[in-house]
This record gives C-alpha cells, sequence and structure tokens, in this order.
C-alpha cells in the first residue's frame, strides 16, 4: 500500500445491463437514465431542457426579448409570430404570460423576425424580415405598447389675441403644436403651423389645438418672438414662472382633450425658454427623415 493513503474498497461496478430485464434489477439501479447530467455527489436533470414559456395560443415564436425595468425586475417578452401578437410574463417570475397590452391600437405584424433592446425604463423594438422592416418600431413600458415615432398634427391652428391683458408684445408671431408622447419624445410640427399679428398688451389664445394619438401625454404649443420668422427659431415654456413681475405660463397643455388655451409670457422669458425648432424643421426634410427612420429600423434588426 502507498503510504499515506487510505485503501477505499469498491465493492461494485455499475454499467448498462442490457442482458436483464428492469424488474430483475436491484432497486438502488436506474432503469432509465435520459436526458441526465452527472456529478461527483449526484444524478440531476440536464440543465436547460424545462420547458419555461409556452405561448397562450400555440404559435410561432419570433422573437424572446429581456425587459429590464429600473428596479431591476426582469420580464420577458415573447412575440407570438404566427398570430400577429406580444406576450409579457406577469407577474415577473411567475411562468404564466399575458398580452403586453390588451386592446393597444398599436399593430403588430404577423410572421415577421423581432428584435429590440431594453433601455431607459422601455423595451424597444423593431420588426422584419432579415433584410428590411415589415412596420414601424415599438415600445413597451410594462403597460403600454406604443410607436416609437407619432406623426405631426394634421390639422391647422387658430392663434389670436386674447381678451385679457396681458405681456405678449405687438408684432407677426408664427405658433405651432407638437405631440409629446408617453415616453417624452415630441412629434413634427406636421400642419399645425399658423400666424397672427398680435397687437400688444394682450394674452395670447390658441384655438383649434389638435389632439393626438392614444399616446400623446400633452400638447406643445410653441412661438416665435414678434417679428420671428415662419422658420423659427420656436420656443415653449415648460412651467409657469414669475419673473420681474411678470408671469409666464406654460404653454405645455398637458392633456389630449383640451382644444382652446391662453397663455402670457414676455419675449425675453420665452426666447429663455425651450428651443424646439429642430423638431420643426425635421419636417422639411421627409426623405431624410423617412431614410434615417429606415436606417436605424434595420439597424434594431
Amino acid at each position: 500500500m502507498l503510504q499515506g493513503y487510505t485503501p477505499v474498497p469498491i465493492e461494485h461496478f455499475g454499467g448498462l445491463i442490457t442482458s436483464w430485464p428492469p424488474e430483475m434489477l436491484d432497486a438502488s439501479l436506474l432503469v432509465e437514465a435520459q436526458n441526465l447530467r452527472f456529478t461527483q455527489s449526484e444524478a440531476a436533470s440536464r440543465e436547460g431542457l424545462t420547458r419555461a414559456f409556452a405561448l397562450p395560443q400555440a404559435g410561432a415564436l419570433g422573437g424572446l426579448l429581456d425587459y429590464a425595468r429600473l428596479d431591476g425586475t426582469e420580464q420577458p417578452l415573447l412575440y407570438d409570430a404566427t398570430h400577429g401578437t406580444i406576450y409579457v410574463e406577469s407577474p415577473a417570475g411567475s411562468g404564466d404570460l399575458a398580452l403586453a397590452d390588451p386592446g393597444s391600437p398599436f399593430p403588430v405584424p404577423a410572421n415577421a423576425v423581432w428584435n429590440g433592446v431594453s433601455a431607459f425604463n422601455r423595451a424597444y423594438f423593431a420588426f422584419g424580415d432579415g433584410a428590411q422592416g415589415l412596420a414601424a418600431p415599438g415600445s413597451f413600458d410594462g403597460a403600454n405598447l406604443d410607436p416609437v415615432t407619432i406623426a405631426g398634427p394634421a390639422t391647422a391652428i387658430a392663434p389670436a389675441d386674447a381678451a385679457a391683458a396681458g405681456n405678449v408684445a405687438a408684432g407677426v408671431r408664427h405658433v405651432l403644436v407638437l405631440f409629446r408622447t408617453r415616453a417624452g419624445s415630441l412629434s413634427p410640427a406636421g400642419l399645425s403651423q399658423a400666424s397672427w399679428t398680435a397687437a400688444g398688451g394682450k394674452q395670447a389664445t390658441v384655438a383649434n389645438l389638435p389632439l393626438g394619438p392614444v399616446n400623446t401625454q400633452a400638447r406643445v404649443v410653441a412661438f416665435t418672438v414678434a417679428g420671428g420668422s415662419s422658420a423659427g427659431p420656436y420656443f415653449y415654456i415648460g412651467a409657469t414662472q414669475t419673473v420681474d413681475g411678470v408671469t409666464g405660463t406654460s404653454t405645455l397643455v398637458e392633456d389630449n382633450a383640451t382644444t382652446t388655451a391662453t397663455f402670457n409670457f414676455d419675449d425675453a422669458f420665452l426666447a429663455a425658454s425651450n428651443d424646439c425648432t429642430d423638431q420643426f424643421r425635421a419636417i422639411t426634410l421627409p426623405n431624410v427623415a423617412a431614410a434615417a427612420f429606415s436606417q436605424t429600423t434595420q439597424r434594431m434588426l
């Protein structure tokens, strides 16, 4: 015997027994061994073979996306390519699937390849056939399926002097409206641009405010300073403030129902607020915007 080693007797050698039927084997022996993994201490089910999800309508799985919330919770999203539906694990970690947004007007195509990424507390995704996009990119925020981009207003607005006294200076002024989505992005101005000649010393009222799609959280009303060009710059005021005794009211209409709103500001306060001119200029280059949109969609795919 080698010095320092302890003998360990091996009383039984096992192996594959084919000559005896299972009922004649010792109870300690395996009769059948499929999809097992063996370690030094155990025999266990082979990893990766447990079914985690089953699409409710038994459709073909066209894509799987891990949606991560800001609190670290992860919820898988699954795309049923056969039926053009998106499911989410609900509640997280349960293995149960529910429609991501029942009744959502967001069009989910069928028979597509689905890919995306989780970022900024949302899942962003696109549909394609492996070569080009088949539908508009979308997003999921844990409750809502929304398009990533939306079209601008399709109707004109009607700006004018309000009856109430105010601080809007005299001169020609141009106005436009943008939609702000739940995700905080702004639409183009569409056909909303209009102008009027302010008399001075009044507030401004804007009628015929357009209503946006279902994911519109607010309308942004943006003005030029007196004598400004129709090309801008355009500014909007994010919150009501009083500066040097003049109250500048927010030019955000924070709903999707109001059709007339009145605002007060002076040009110094307006020009120091948020410049959204680039959103307006985007609609003057539709071919470039469309090309960039297409390239972004294909990169996601």
